[in-house]
């Protein structure tokens, strides 16, 4: 089922559930023998069941979600000149939305912050947590909602972003995702230890999408 494969992705990635069910694996066997493939599928699952079916059926799993406000400076950015540009390569296992496309800024939802790339950023290595990846070109922008993945800046100002799953935000109905949190809130109290694990899962990614939508 989608659901359990969400749970097993989101088991491996996040150590605070981890520490909150600690102990002998024995305890929990659902838990037990995940590998990489299983994480691979799970995500994957879920966005394809995110974006094409009833929301109410929904069932998500991501990364850790830091909700912090947008630092568009980023970290270090010191264009040479107005003219700049970043060379934006994104890609999804399955597709590819940019290929080397001149942007002018990218925030990303960094496990550490939020954070802007602009040209001539300082090279680096960003984790990336399930959230919103703003790409500028111009006067206009584009967000996805991503699962996760990584970042790395060139220091020829080459950005690429890697992703198990990313859908526009605007594929995402705010409604649907109100139903969706008060559901997680009541499972979250679940005498189930399984199901109340998940909805609080679930309730990490959804919060985030549910901020993102405002």
């Amino acid at each position: 089922m989608v659901r359990t494969c969400l749970y097993k992705a989101r088991w491996i990635q996040s150590t605070q559930v981890n520490r909150k069910f600690s102990g002998r694996h024995s305890r929990h066997p659902f838990l037990s023998c995940f590998c990489f493939e299983n994480w691979i599928f799970g995500i994957s699952a879920a966005f394809q069941y995110l974006k094409h079916i009833d929301f109410e059926m929904f069932r998500l799993s991501g990364g850790r979600v830091l909700l912090r406000s947008v630092n568009t400076i980023g970290r270090r950015t010191y264009a040479e000149a107005a003219g700049d540009f970043l060379k934006l390569q994104f890609a999804l296992p399955h597709q590819t939305l940019f290929a080397g496309s001149k942007v002018t800024q990218v925030n990303l939802p960094a496990q550490s912050g939020q954070v802007g790339i602009l040209a001539n950023h300082v090279p680096t290595v960003e984790q990336l947590s399930a959230g919103v990846v703003e790409v500028f070109e111009g006067s206009s922008s584009k967000k996805f909602f991503v699962s996760g993945g990584f970042a790395t800046v060139q220091p020829d100002s080459t950005l690429s972003i890697n992703s198990v799953e990313a859908f526009p935000l605007d594929s995402f109905s705010q409604e649907n995702v109100r139903s969706l949190v008060a559901e997680a809130n009541k499972n979250a109290s679940s005498s189930d230890e399984k199901v109340a694990a998940e909805a609080a899962i679930q309730l990490e990614v959804l919060e985030a999408l549910q901020a993102a939508l405002k």
